[in-house]
């Protein structure tokens, strides 16, 4: 009877403790309601991740032996959620279309990964181990001299990036073309988390910097 009882005081103890990926993480706690000026942009049965009023995002833990942390945009800065991807949290920052991309881990808060001149198009790996994402090549951008008649800064293109593509955004624009109009080149990137390294994919476009 006695080992009976303890089997069964063992039993529930374990079952008031979360597991992840084969782990104990402690016992449930209690989230917060979030504020009127705070929405949840994702959410797990062991996490939970709320928007300040794009300034902050908060990553909240719903169990004892987890930890939390919260990421802070820059002053006049506008900070948001993009996706998790396998244990890695992926948010971007800035006020125009090019942002800066940050990488954070969930375990720790740990930042993994940043660059500029982010321009969206985040696609995770369907093993969940890495993502691909876009950004804007600042050394390969040329821009109409209305003096001139020319394009600027072509003759610095490499070859490699010389393709039907250029000359088609160009003559896009051949019948609106003003001082200072700029074409760049987007490059496909990939992030593999396990061992930071980022590299092209060989996928690239070019298309109007606004």
């Amino acid at each position: 009877m006695k080992n009976l009882l303890a089997i069964c005081v063992a039993v529930l103890m374990l079952s008031a403790c979360g597991n992840r990926n084969g782990k104990e993480i402690g016992k449930p706690v209690t989230l917060p309601e979030p504020t009127e000026k705070q929405s949840v942009v994702y959410e797990t049965d062991t996490i939970r991740i709320v928007s300040d009023n794009d300034l902050k995002l908060l990553v909240q833990p719903k169990f004892s032996g987890m930890t939390g942390f919260e990421t802070i945009s820059n002053e006049n800065e506008y900070l948001s959620f993009e996706k998790v991807v396998g244990n890695s949290l992926i948010a971007s920052s800035r006020t125009g279309v090019l942002r800066t991309l940050t990488v954070y881990s969930l375990d720790n808060g740990e930042k993994q990964f940043e660059t500029s001149h982010y321009n969206g198009g985040i696609e995770p790996d369907g093993d969940g181990k890495g993502f691909t994402f876009k950004v804007l090549s600042a050394n390969y951008t040329i821009r109409w001299n209305e003096t001139a008649g020319a394009w600027e800064n072509e003759d610095n293109i490499p070859e490699m990036y010389r393709s039907e593509d250029l000359e088609t955004a160009k003559s896009d624009f051949a019948s609106d073309l003003f001082d200072g109009l700029s074409i760049g080149l987007y490059i496909e990137k990939h992030f593999d988390i396990a061992s930071g390294e980022v590299k092209d994919t060989g996928f690239f476009y070019w298309k109007y910097v606004e």
